[in-house]
């Protein structure tokens, strides 16, 4: 990784300009327009996770704060966790084998419609979402305080650090990222993955953003396949991505944790993954 410095809001998008600029394939063959409809806690988290298995394309994800009362609720163990919301939003579902381009062309106007209606039930803007080479990152930029104000949120990932590392084992360099965010931004921040020592990772940056340096090293993680059954009766194998969620507790219990995830469809298994990655279950409230 090259040493240089980025400025962390380049190209942050709002969902509206999005609809507008990445929405060019929009009526492709064979895609059909569907409604998306979520309800629970982090639904912008849910909907992420759920796009990625539509799409294979990872799309991140980094927590809004949660600390106003109406937001937050007491679980069945007497916890005080985020509480459950309900939207829905249209996406197009991509014909099959559809090119990469089609299926991220798609998941942009999907995540635009997904932020564009939420920041409507909330009535502000509570995330943004910047396109990546692989995917999107979608960032929480938005939070209600304890008053009942909205206030702007400065991403986690966002923060500058250094690290230089020469095939060091993943797990340690993932516990570095946390720490160094930690430190610079007061806020508990810990890996919340099961990562294999065998991902030996090198990387050398010098006051980047944590999330290009979070990417950097998912980049040389193997990201396997996923197989299923093609026309002829024979398997084909599905590349694979990896991904993350960056969550954090409610006022109570702020602790946030890094979760890397393999991108694959839903309720399939990873056929190359087995002992290199597993997410964790490690609740983060």
């Amino acid at each position: 990784m090259k040493t240089k410095q980025i400025p962390t809001n380049r190209a942050r998008i709002s969902p509206a300009a999005l609809l507008g600029a990445l929405a060019v394939l929009w009526n492709c063959a064979g895609a059909h327009g569907e409604t998306l409809s979520i309800d629970g806690p982090r639904p912008i988290a849910q909907a992420a996770r759920k796009l990625e298995t539509i799409y294979m394309v990872p799309i991140t994800y980094e927590d809004i704060r949660y600390v106003h009362k109406s937001e937050t609720a007491i679980d069945g163990q007497g916890r005080l966790v985020a509480k459950g919301e309900a939207f829905s939003f249209a996406y197009e579902a991509p014909a099959e084998n559809s090119p990469l381009e089609v299926r991220k062309s798609l998941a942009a106007t999907a995540i635009a419609n997904a932020l564009k209606n939420y920041a409507t039930l909330r009535g502000a803007n509570m995330f943004s979402v910047t396109p990546t080479d692989e995917g999107f990152d979608i960032q929480g930029i938005g939070f209600t305080d304890t008053t009942g104000t909205t206030k702007k949120l400065q991403p986690l990932l966002d923060t500058p650090i250094s690290i230089t590392v020469d095939q060091k084992p993943a797990p340690e360099v993932l516990d570095e990222i946390a720490q160094q965010i930690s430190a610079k931004t007061g806020r508990v921040v810990v890996s919340a993955s099961r990562i294999s020592t065998r991902n030996l990772i090198t990387l050398n940056a010098t006051n980047e953003p944590a999330r290009f340096v979070l990417r950097d090293m998912l980049k040389q993680m193997p990201t396997g396949y996923e197989t299923k059954p093609d026309a002829q009766g024979g398997t084909q194998l599905i590349p694979t991505s990896l991904s993350w969620a960056l969550t954090c507790g409610t006022r109570t219990t702020p602790e946030c944790g890094i979760n890397v995830h393999v991108v694959a469809p839903e309720g399939r298994a990873v056929g190359s993954l087995k002992g290199h990655l597993a997410t964790s279950n490690r609740p983060v409230n």
